[in-house]
């Protein structure tokens, strides 16, 4: 609101207000004492008159396009066309069927893979932990102890 009051008081408008407002000066929506300060503008400014006149020109057009209206017989196709069920043939429902089956079954053995994948990896990562800690863990059916490794800098084990 006090950004109103001051654009109502005190701001002189610039040609890059006036044309963000030019849509809504040409719809009539603007308050009254903003629509002044605009059309002082306009009085003053050709350039942003011409951008006036073009926007209600496009208005003008606009307004007076036709439209067409939909043919009766739509109307008809619509009502029709609600509650239809279209038929499948067997075969079609066959195939359809089929594809689903394969889609669900390949589903299961990429799931398949990736959780063997994704489980050993989670050991190697505990192996690894393990290694570095030299502490003793269970992996899986196996008891695994690891002790006094040290990984020299060279990469060689040394016990």
């Amino acid at each position: 609101m006090i950004l109103i009051n001051f654009i109502v008081n005190y701001y002189v408008m610039r040609c890059k207000d006036v044309k963000r407002l030019l849509c809504s000066y040409a719809d009539g929506e603007l308050s009254e004492d903003i629509r002044l300060k605009l059309e002082d503008h306009l009085k003053h400014c050709n350039e942003c008159q011409r951008e006036l006149d073009a926007e209600k020109a496009l208005k003008s057009l606009l307004l007076n396009l036709h439209t067409p209206s939909p043919s009766p017989k739509l109307f008809v196709k619509i009502i029709n066309s609600i509650g239809k069920k279209k038929s499948v043939s067997p075969a079609k429902e066959l195939v359809y069927v089929f594809a689903a089956l394969v889609i669900i079954f390949i589903g299961a053995l990429l799931g398949n893979i990736l959780s063997r994948n994704i489980i050993q990896y989670e050991r190697g990562k505990r192996l690894e932990k393990l290694i570095l800690s030299s502490e003793s863990v269970v992996l899986g059916e196996t008891d695994y102890l690891i002790s006094n490794i040290v990984i020299s800098s060279k990469g060689e084990n040394e016990r």
